[in-house]
């Protein structure tokens, strides 16, 4: 699975962004506290349907 994560800032700026062949990412990044915004994007082989296309997101805060 191939998959793409951005976040952004409260004005659409770019912060960081990963890309993983594996359906991995990670994104480290030092905020002020505000709002932010993740996307997500993913690709798999197969159907929409079958289960191995969907994916968690863990999250963690200092």
């Amino acid at each position: 699975m191939v998959i793409e994560a951005a976040l952004y800032n409260s004005a659409d700026q770019l912060l960081a962004s990963d890309t993983d062949n594996s359906g991995h990412f990670m994104i480290t990044e030092d905020v002020t506290p505000g709002q932010y915004y993740l996307e997500i994007k993913g690709s798999a082989l197969g159907s929409v349907n079958e289960s191995n296309s969907r994916y968690n997101i863990h999250m963690g805060f200092e």
